[in-house]
């Protein structure tokens, strides 16, 4: 099975899937590759921009 993609990006982490957003809003066909298979329960964002949770619609009541 062959699938196609303008962008392949790696790493399912917060800077990841911002950019895949973007791309995908843009109308790229984006793929998203990680090595790890499920969610880490350890946070990754220390560093998140107001504009990056805007985006992928974090709510204030979670930033408390």
């Amino acid at each position: 099975m062959t699938s196609l993609v303008d962008v392949l990006i790696v790493g399912a982490g917060p800077a990841g899937l911002l950019c895949a957003y973007n791309l995908s809003q843009a109308g790229f066909h984006v793929r998203i590759v990680d090595k790890e298979t499920e969610a880490s329960q350890e946070g990754k964002a220390d560093m998140s921009h107001i504009r990056g949770m805007e985006i992928l619609d974090v709510r204030t009541s979670l930033l408390a």
